[in-house]
């Protein structure tokens, strides 16, 4: 049972034939009025979608004027229209989106659906609609907030920052691709502390950089690790070449080939800030993407 202020996830996934050419995808979302959109609410492929790709409109339930209206069929909800075309690719789409419960003055039940209207090249247009989930909502808690592995999960909002890091990192990958464009810090590339093993926001971003090198295949990167002054040079130059080959590795495993990429340890011989500061000192614990002729 969900209660006032707790934060929903919704998860949609959805398939596009890598055969036919498409000319346009719309998802629209229902949304309940018990339901507050969070700030940057929906993701495509891990991808924050743009505020401008998205419109909003109301709708009553109501219907006609010849008759009394229950409170139900006054109640307005609101359709979000969503443009995901320049986000979706060939294959498996996830669509997310996070909402607050909100304004729940009675036990009730709250209904969600979702549909995909895909435009191909001929201007057929195909629907596909997901089932109705219910959810049910208390007026007061009884029990903590269910926390249920499936499509549809209540779970802590993610952090603001992640969803940005994901953004800029994605921006600045693709920037490669220039021939001004040498090499980029990948913010939120980080290690547990005094080892090489990824976080899980760092294994996160690597997701969504894995879909952007497979996109672009001839893109092949040098992985630079760097650390602090924190400790001997030879401790730091093996520990930034380790953090380096974890970052090969884990992409190598998500199917990017080995031929593309080269991981280089530095240690603490190339700073980009002041080692005497604990800001600096973070600045210089970094990952960098360099681009490979």
């Amino acid at each position: 049972s969900l209660v006032e202020g707790d934060e929903v996830f919704f998860k949609t996934t959805f398939y596009l034939d890598p055969k036919r050419k498409i000319s346009s995808v719309r998802f629209v979302d229902t949304l309940d009025s018990y339901l507050i959109l969070n700030e940057q609410p929906y993701t495509v492929n891990g991808i924050p979608l743009p505020s401008k790709n998205m419109t909003i409109r109301t709708q009553s339930l109501a219907v006609s004027a010849l008759r009394p209206f229950t409170r139900k069929e006054l109640e307005v909800k609101q359709i979000a229209t969503v443009d995901i075309t320049d986000l979706v690719r060939p294959g498996i789409n996830v669509i997310t989106m996070w909402a607050t419960i909100h304004n729940v003055s009675t036990d009730t039940l709250l209904k969600k659906s979702t549909s995909a209207f895909i435009v191909n090249e001929f201007h057929e247009e195909t629907t596909l609609a997901s089932k109705y989930v219910t959810l049910s909502l208390r007026h007061k808690p009884k029990v903590p907030p269910l926390h249920i592995e499936t499509t549809y999960v209540v779970i802590k909002w993610r952090p603001k920052t992640l969803q940005k890091k994901i953004a800029e990192v994605a921006k600045a990958l693709v920037s490669l691709q220039a021939s001004n464009v040498q090499s980029v810090v990948l913010e939120g590339i980080t290690f547990e502390q005094n080892s090489a093993v990824l976080t899980s926001e760092a294994r996160v971003i690597l997701d969504n950089i894995t879909e952007i090198l497979k996109e672009h295949p001839k893109l092949n990167i040098q992985i630079h690790g760097h650390t602090d002054s924190t400790g001997s040079a030879v401790a730091n130059q093996r520990m930034s070449l380790a953090r380096a080959k974890a970052v090969r590795n884990y992409l190598m495993k998500k199917g990017i080939s080995g031929k593309r990429l080269v991981a280089r340890g530095f240690g603490f011989s190339r700073p980009i800030a002041d080692n005497s500061t604990e800001e600096g000192r973070a600045k210089n614990r970094r990952v960098e993407f360099v681009r490979q002729q």
